[in-house]
């Protein structure tokens, strides 16, 4: 399993290259993506949407429509869906371009598209305020809803953070008092829903004393299955063998993809190279393999 990150830094922090606007859209793409701009700028977001949607997926069952078009045609239209919020639908442009093993597409413009940096004044105020890393929470919430605040999971999570709502309401009643003066649709608020999501985050932290693989596998999988999991001893192991043996498979991609995330936030946003934890280090913290 690749779970740590592969020699990027030099590639992540260099200078910005020039993209090429040049795209092949017909005039009527080129219309919708005049007209999406104008919508989102008078903040008829869902509107833009659906011009840029309808735009960027062409059709779902031929994804060589994807693979015609030019790398410099993807990342016109990937720019423009993360300026307007639509990450998720970004994020699908970008796996065709990573394909094509296009060396100069390794720079910090382009990885910027795939971690963005929305919500982070709010992240940054309650991750502090919990005594969580906000990157650690920003590489959460990148795997968790692609950071668009109104999505809904099958299994009844919602928001930035995918709270299930008995979570989000027991969390409510520890953090405001009452329970019962939340209603489900608040959870769909995107600062409440992180408010609520790193108050969570510290519960785990205390539970799990700091250690960031294991607070994931609880906040995925629920604090019990992760209590049991330790009892079993596989707590014991270090961080990669933790990892891997991991009874669900939906958990194990889950750590090892926000572990990912937070290499690439680390780099972007502070230069810093974050290592996998390493057993044998006399280093006896790490934030995602608190000892």
């Amino acid at each position: 399993m690749v779970i740590g990150a592969e020699p990027y830094q030099s590639r992540v922090l260099a200078p910005l290259p020039i993209i090429n606007d040049q795209i092949e859209l017909s005039n009527p793409d080129q219309t919708r993506i005049a007209r999406a701009r104008q919508l989102t700028e008078f903040g008829l977001r869902d509107q833009a949407a659906l011009e840029l949607q309808s735009l960027a997926v062409l059709d779902p069952k031929k994804s060589s429509d994807r693979a015609k078009l030019s790398s410099s045609t993807l990342l016109h239209l990937i720019r423009e869906l993360s300026a307007s919020g639509l990450y998720l639908t970004s994020f699908t442009l970008i796996d065709p371009i990573l394909q094509r093993s296009d060396e100069s597409l390794y720079h910090r413009p382009i990885v910027e598209l795939i971690y963005p940096t929305d919500q982070f004044t709010t992240i940054s105020s309650q991750g502090e305020k919990n005594g969580l890393d906000p990157l650690f929470v920003l590489s959460l919430m990148k795997q968790e809803s692609g950071f668009e605040g109104q999505i809904l999971s099958r299994v009844g999570a919602e928001g930035l953070m995918q709270l299930m709502p008995y979570t989000g309401r027991e969390v409510y009643g520890k953090v405001f008092g009452s329970p019962s003066a939340v209603e489900r649709r608040d959870f769909l608020q995107p600062e409440l829903n992180v408010t609520l999501g790193t108050a969570y985050l510290k519960q785990l932290s205390e539970r799990y004393n700091g250690n960031g693989a294991m607070m994931l596998a609880a906040y995925n999988a629920g604090p019990a299955r992760m209590d049991s999991w330790k009892k079993s001893g596989i707590a014991e192991r270090g961080f990669l063998e933790f990892v891997e043996q991991i009874p669900f498979s939906e958990t194990r991609g889950y750590v090892a993809r926000i572990f990912r995330n937070y290499v690439y936030y680390k780099a972007l946003r502070e230069n810093v190279l974050v290592q996998i934890p390493d057993d044998r280090s006399s280093e006896r913290k790490h934030p995602f393999w608190n000892r």
